[in-house]
């Protein structure tokens, strides 16, 4: 039995194509944009799909290749990760690939940061042999140039492929870069700020450096709670790490406290979500060791029914919460 942490990646510019609604027609691409934005920020992610749909219609009826239509994808793509709907992104993920190859743009930067993408919610593309090569190169080409949020997605999808196949120098030095340029930012964006902060903690723990790793979770937790608040979905996956870490390092009341904060927050936010059916999951592994069979089983079978319903709706060997990855216990 393992537990699971969840290694968070920020998914920034796609090129896809959607089936979409209707749209109403007394609202402008503009302002289902700005509708589908606040609610992706307070965590209302089905709500936020339907008006990022809603802007994409009206995108691609005015100009299909325009800038509107990329930014309205990018955000429907990540509104979907985040939503646990990683078959919808996934396949559209794999569509705009292709489109790329045949339109002989695999050297490009779009097609480097999808193809990164793809691989953060995909076991299988992370482990394909073109993707490391093909994010390295974009990184040493593309890196000076261009967007630090660009940059940061390839980053820290290539760290946390080289995490996998426990290449932790390489990775090391991608975590620290993508840190560091994010805390010299003025006014910087809090939200990936805490992602490089908490991936880097995940490198730590893999490095039984729990000391440290208890210092990053718990910066990136707070942090988290200070930019979106105590009750964002988003705080759900720190608290899991946080709690995970105090495990490790046999603080069982501050891991049972932390563990019970997310599960609540689960219920509240989140309910059926899979980043869920992990929390319970390792919430049960946490009581199994410490004794307490019944509570475990109560956590385990709940676990079991999300994790469950998630296979039949995104198929077998999806991956959840974006990347999960497995410790042993002990």
């Amino acid at each position: 039995m393992t537990l699971k942490f969840a290694f968070y990646t920020l998914l920034f510019f796609v090129l896809i194509t959607f089936q979409t609604k209707a749209v109403e027609p007394r609202k402008a691409w503009n302002e289902w944009m700005s509708d589908g934005e606040h609610l992706r920020a307070a965590g209302n992610y089905q709500a936020a799909i339907t008006a990022f749909q809603h802007a994409l219609a009206l995108a691609e009826t005015s100009e299909k290749t325009g800038a509107p239509s990329l930014q309205t994808l990018d955000s429907l793509a990540g509104t979907y990760v985040d939503a646990g709907q990683i078959a919808n992104a996934e396949h559209e993920y794999r569509q705009a690939l292709a489109g790329l190859k045949a339109a002989r743009q695999k050297n490009s930067l779009a097609y480097a940061v999808l193809l990164a993408s793809l691989a953060s919610i995909s076991d299988e593309d992370a482990h394909d042999a073109e993707t490391i090569p093909v994010l390295r190169k974009a990184i040493a080409v593309y890196g000076p140039a261009g967007s630090l949020k660009n940059l940061f997605t390839l980053r820290e999808c290539l760290a946390q492929i080289l995490i996998e196949k426990k290449e932790y120098a390489e990775a090391e030095s991608l975590l620290l870069d993508a840190r560091n340029e994010l805390a010299k930012q003025k006014d910087g964006d809090q939200a990936r700020l805490c992602t490089a902060l908490n991936n880097l903690g995940q490198l730590r723990y893999l490095q039984r450096r729990f000391d440290d790793a208890l210092a990053l979770y718990r910066e990136s937790t707070m942090t988290l709670k200070a930019a979106l608040g105590d009750e964002h979905p988003a705080v759900v996956p720190a608290l899991n790490n946080l709690a995970m870490n105090y495990f490790q390092m046999g603080h069982r009341d501050d891991a049972d406290k932390t563990f019970q904060q997310a599960a609540t927050l689960c219920g509240r936010a989140l309910g059926n979500h899979p980043t869920c059916g992990e929390v319970y999951e390792n919430y049960a592994v946490a009581l199994r060791k410490m004794g307490r069979k019944q509570e475990a089983k109560k956590w385990k079978a709940q676990s079991e029914q999300i994790m469950a319903a998630f296979r039949r709706s995104n198929g077998i060997g999806s991956t959840i919460s974006v990347t999960a990855l497995g410790f042993d216990k002990n």
